[in-house]
């Protein structure tokens, strides 16, 4: 079911760096069920943009998949969506992509 993360992508906050990537990756249910193909753009070790078909259909939280195997998994909650591009957050080591709901931003 799809969120209703806010739609319009906000000023530039970020206090770090993103690293390009332009990789494949995947979007996986918190299940690990598969939902959709990716390209990640940008990452940094708070979050990442990403490019996806219909992004409006994606999960408010969710896991990336970076890699066949589970060594890359990250969770994630969304912060923007536009079109086919969505912004999305990581929880620190250990959390949960619901535990960010309603954190302040930063990163």
């Amino acid at each position: 079911m799809p969120d209703s993360a806010p739609t319009a992508m906000p000023s530039e906050r970020r206090n770090e760096d993103r690293a390009l990537m332009n990789e494949s990756a995947s979007i996986r249910g918190l299940d690990q069920t598969f939902i959709a193909p990716c390209v990640v753009c940008n990452i940094s070790d708070h979050g990442a943009k990403l490019l996806i078909d219909q992004a409006a259909k994606v999960p408010g939280e969710f896991i990336l998949a970076l890699s066949a195997n589970r060594d890359a998994n990250r969770p994630c909650h969304v912060v923007w969506r536009i079109g086919n591009k969505m912004g999305v957050r990581f929880p620190p080591p250990g959390g949960t992509a619901a535990a960010l709901r309603g954190a302040p931003r930063g990163g």
